[in-house]
């Protein structure tokens, strides 16, 4: 216990040597809890906003007594919602670190691929402090600050991902932010090709209508 939190203090206030720790000696069972703490709980507090209502989202034909029955299955939804969480993330964070492991092992990387989970998983350590973001804004209705902080927690986050890719692998900075930011670069350009050649195919059917 007292290795956890240590190493929950230190990805926060020394993430550099705490991440190559971590990384080497691949604390995935810590990592897993970070990674669903930080997932489940601002679930949880977005759920429990006064205006989250899922009649909002619903059409204007539902009848009444189908609109009057939703909300409260809320709870019922919110379990749904933990259990993808817990169920989903863990491997979706698994097959991020694939991509990353290969990059980097084709980049000279020495790190492993379980080492590198385990990292990632405690980078997301910023997020859970999401929650009592919510909570605060909901109490105090000073709602306009959700945004600004979570995007810095967000930036925390991937600072902290590139930071384990750097440990993992013994990296210079620039060689972790490049293999971080190119899954996310060829995404971009297959969608702006995709985009491209969807357009292109819709042109000579959009071309009569400005004629």
């Amino acid at each position: 216990m007292n290795d956890f939190l240590d190493n929950l203090y230190g990805v926060l206030f020394r993430p550099n040597d705490t991440l190559k720790k971590i990384t080497g000696e691949q604390k995935i069972g810590q990592g897993l809890v970070v990674l669903i703490l930080s997932s489940v709980f601002p679930l949880m507090a977005a759920f429990q906003r006064p205006n989250f209502r899922f009649t909002y989202a619903l059409p204007p034909g539902v009848p009444w007594h189908i609109r009057h029955i939703i909300p409260q299955m809320g709870p019922y939804f919110l379990l749904i919602g933990i259990i993808a969480v817990i169920l989903f993330r863990p491997a979706m964070m698994f097959v991020y670190t694939g991509v990353l492991h290969l990059l980097s092992s084709f980049m000279g990387g020495r790190g492993s691929g379980r080492g590198l989970y385990a990292g990632l998983c405690f980078s997301t350590l910023p997020m859970v402090f999401g929650a009592p973001v919510t909570f605060i804004s909901r109490i105090s209705g000073i709602s306009f600050i959700n945004a600004p902080l979570y995007f810095i927690f967000f930036v925390w986050m991937i600072l902290l991902q590139i930071t384990s890719i750097k440990q993992n692998n013994d990296f210079p900075t620039i060689t972790a932010v490049v293999i971080f930011f190119l899954p996310w670069l060829f995404l971009i350009g297959v969608m702006i090709f995709m985009m491209i050649f969807v357009f292109a195919g819709a042109v000579p059917f959009i071309i009569p209508y400005f004629r």
